[in-house]
C-alpha cells in the first residue's frame, strides 16, 4: 500500500511538468498574465495542463506575430485572435473548434479541414486567395470578405445561413445549395449572375458593384422588388429580378439590330446600324475598294457592311476623278532653252511628267527646233530685252565671270556666253 500510495503521489508532478513552447513575447506575456502561464516570464514556455482546459481564449489585438503554442490548447471551442499580425495559423490539432475569429491578419493560407466542429468562421481581411470550407459542413457563419478568392465552393456547408464574401474577386457564386441563407453580402467582385431562386429564406440582400449583373433569378419578383431595393443601397439600380434571367435578358431597343422583343431586362448589348461617309479624289485610272466592290468612276456609291453583332454598317462613298493631263509645245530657238530645269541645246521631241497638287501625272511634251546650233551670239540687238541670267542647272544667277550662264530674252533667244577676265 505504501509504495502504491507514492506512485500516485508522483503522477501529478509529472503532469505539472509538461510544458508548451510559445515563442512569441506578447503571446506568452497575455498567457502568463491569464494565469495561462508557468510564472516565468519571457522563458518562451507556458505549462501545459493550464492551457489545456481552456476552451474559450480571446488574444485579440495584443500585436501578436506567431501563435505557436495554440496546438496544446486541445479542449479549445472558441478562438479569437483577429487584429494581430500573423501571417500563419496552425489550428490542425484544435479538433474541437467550433468559432475561429481570424480577420484582419496577414493570412495567406488557413487550413480548416481538421476543424469539421466549425459552426462561425471569421477570416474576412487577409490576403486569403483560396479558402477550402468544404469539410466544415457545420458552417452556419462564413465571413471570408476582403481577400484576394477567386472562386468558392460553399455546395457542402448546407447549413450556412449567413454569408459575406465582398470585396474578392469572385466572378461566379452558386449558392443554390444553401436553402437556408437569411443574410448574403457579395458586393464589390466580378459577378455577372446570380441565381437566388432556392434561397427562399433570403431576406438581406447586397450585392451592388459587380461587373455586369443585371438580373437576378429569384422565386417571387414582386417580394424581391419590394425587400431589396436601391433604396437601401442593396442591390444597383441597373440590376432587376426574374424567374428566368435567361429569358428576361436582352437588348430591349426596339431601334436595335438585335432587339428582342422577348427580354424585359436590358443587359447594355443593344447595337445600332452604323452609317459612314467618306470622300476620295482620285486619279484617272486608280480605284477605290469598300468592301468586296471595286470603284474606279466618279459617282456617290452605298454599300452594306455586316458585323459579326449582326449590325450593317452603311458606307457612302463619293468619288471623284482627277484627269491625267498631257500639253503639246513647239519652240524654235536660235541655240538653246532651259526647259523645265533643263538644259536643252539640240532639235528634238522631249517630254517630262509632273505630279499635279491632286497627286496625278501631268506629262508635258515639247517639239524643239535649234535655228543656230552651237552658236554662242552676242548680245548686240538693242531691241530685245534680257529676261534673266540661269547657270548651267537653270537657276536664276548674277552675271559671273570665267563661268559658263544663259542669257534668256523675251524674244525666245537664249545665249551661252562666257566672260573671260
Amino acid at each position: 500500500m505504501k509504495r502504491l500510495l507514492i506512485i500516485l503521489l508522483f503522477l501529478p508532478i509529472i503532469g505539472f511538468g509538461q510544458q508548451t513552447y510559445v515563442p512569441d513575447d506578447n503571446f506568452e506575456a497575455y498567457l502568463e498574465s491569464n494565469s495561462m502561464g508557468n510564472g516565468i516570464a519571457n522563458d518562451d514556455y507556458v505549462t501545459t495542463s493550464n492551457i489545456n482546459i481552456i476552451t474559450y481564449l480571446n488574444v485579440n489585438s495584443t500585436a501578436i506575430i506567431n501563435l505557436k503554442g495554440i496546438e496544446d490548447f486541445t479542449n479549445l471551442i472558441h478562438l479569437e485572435c483577429w487584429g494581430n499580425q500573423l501571417a500563419t495559423l496552425d489550428i490542425s490539432q484544435n479538433t474541437a473548434l467550433n468559432s475561429l475569429l481570424c480577420h484582419a491578419n496577414q493570412l495567406t493560407a488557413l487550413d480548416v479541414s481538421q476543424n469539421t466542429a466549425l459552426i462561425d468562421l471569421r477570416c474576412s481581411s487577409n490576403q486569403l486567395t483560396i479558402l477550402n470550407v468544404s469539410l466544415n459542413t457545420a458552417l452556419n457563419l462564413l465571413w471570408c470578405q476582403d481577400n484576394q478568392l477567386t472562386s468558392i465552393d460553399i455546395s457542402n456547408n448546407t447549413s450556412l445561413t449567413r454569408l459575406s464574401c465582398s470585396a474578392n474577386q469572385l466572378t461566379s457564386l452558386d449558392v443554390s445549395a444553401n436553402t437556408f441563407l437569411i443574410e448574403l453580402n457579395c458586393i464589390d467582385n466580378q459577378l455577372t449572375s446570380l441565381d437566388l431562386s432556392a434561397n427562399t429564406y433570403l431576406n438581406y440582400l447586397y450585392c451592388y458593384n459587380n461587373l455586369t449583373l443585371y438580373c437576378i433569378d429569384v422565386d417571387n419578383v414582386a417580394w424581391a422588388n419590394s425587400t431589396w431595393t436601391s433604396i437601401n443601397n442593396n442591390i444597383d439600380s441597373t440590376m432587376s429580378f426574374s424567374i428566368n434571367c435567361v429569358n428576361s435578358l436582352g437588348c430591349t431597343d426596339s431601334l436595335a439590330c438585335n432587339y428582342n422583343f422577348l427580354a424585359t431586362i436590358n443587359d447594355a448589348t443593344c447595337s445600332f446600324n452604323v452609317v459612314f461617309q467618306q470622300m476620295f479624289r482620285i486619279c484617272d485610272g486608280d480605284n477605290v475598294v469598300v468592301g468586296n466592290s471595286i470603284y474606279n468612276t466618279a459617282g456617290i456609291y452605298i454599300d452594306t457592311l455586316g458585323s459579326s453583332n449582326g449590325c450593317d454598317s452603311i458606307v457612302y462613298t463619293n468619288i471623284s476623278i482627277e484627269q491625267n493631263i498631257s500639253s503639246y509645245d513647239t519652240l524654235f530657238v536660235a541655240a538653246s532653252i532651259v526647259w523645265n530645269g533643263l538644259f536643252l541645246s539640240v532639235s528634238g521631241n522631249y517630254s517630262i511628267t509632273l505630279i499635279t497638287s491632286a497627286g496625278c501625272d501631268s506629262i508635258v511634251n515639247l517639239n524643239l527646233t535649234i535655228t543656230i546650233p552651237s552658236a554662242i551670239l552676242n548680245i548686240t540687238n538693242t531691241e530685245k530685252t534680257l529676261l534673266k541670267i540661269t547657270d548651267i542647272l537653270g537657276q536664276e544667277t548674277p552675271r559671273k565671270r570665267n563661268t559658263l550662264l544663259f542669257y534668256l530674252y523675251d524674244d525666245g533667244n537664249v545665249e551661252k556666253r562666257i566672260i573671260i577676265e
